[in-house]
């Protein structure tokens, strides 16, 4: 019995050195954090977006105009236009 008692305070004891041994090399390569320092500044917010607009009503805006043709001339090129009277 006394030699099975040995061995697993052996056991027991190389099984903590090598816990502590890692985790003390764990502790020592740690990932390293950058950090920056927080200063109170007025709020900005930036908006970048991409879509596209289409409109929710489609409004058309024209004008009627009245009025007597007095003339209406053509020039060589097949070009005409009228002279009215408002």
């Amino acid at each position: 019995m006394h030699v099975r008692t040995t061995y697993w305070k052996w056991l027991v004891s190389v099984s903590l050195i090598m816990l502590l041994g890692y985790s003390v090399v764990r502790w020592w390569q740690r990932p390293q954090v950058k950090v920056h320092e927080v200063m109170s500044r007025g709020l900005v917010q930036t908006v970048v977006a991409s879509g596209r607009i289409s409109n929710q009503v489609r409004v058309d805006i024209s004008s009627e105009l009245t009025g007597l043709v007095q003339q209406r001339l053509v020039n060589n090129l097949g070009f005409a236009w009228c002279e009215t009277e408002s």
